[in-house]
């Protein structure tokens, strides 16, 4: 099981529509192949600390969803939705990635 997770700081006037699109890519993404759940989640103390938390069958599958057009248009709206850049993390199980991992992916 290959876990993506990326915590984000959504501007407070551009929170709705972060949410509005990262909801669209979650249904949207629990339909692509390898891909066990997606969710988001909000902090308790803040409102605008929101984490995106997706599970994959294998390092493939999270591969080519990496390079695929929902995830650009999540990169889209991370680069102009938030008051700064995401915590990235991928969980490989032995071990944890960040951004670059994504990065070289998308070359």
């Amino acid at each position: 099981m290959i876990t993506l997770s990326i915590r984000t700081k959504v501007l407070p006037d551009k929170r709705q529509e972060f949410v509005q699109t990262v909801q669209a890519l979650i249904q949207h993404g629990q339909k692509e192949k390898g891909c066990v759940s997606c969710h988001l989640y909000q902090s308790i103390d803040n409102e605008n600390l929101l984490s995106i938390i997706q599970e994959w069958e294998s390092k493939e599958d999270l591969n080519t969803y990496l390079g695929s057009d929902s995830f650009h248009v999540l990169l889209g709206a991370m680069n102009y939705l938030l008051s700064e850049p995401p915590e990235t993390k991928i969980d490989e199980g032995s071990y944890t990635k960040g951004m670059e991992a994504i990065k070289s992916v998308r070359k």
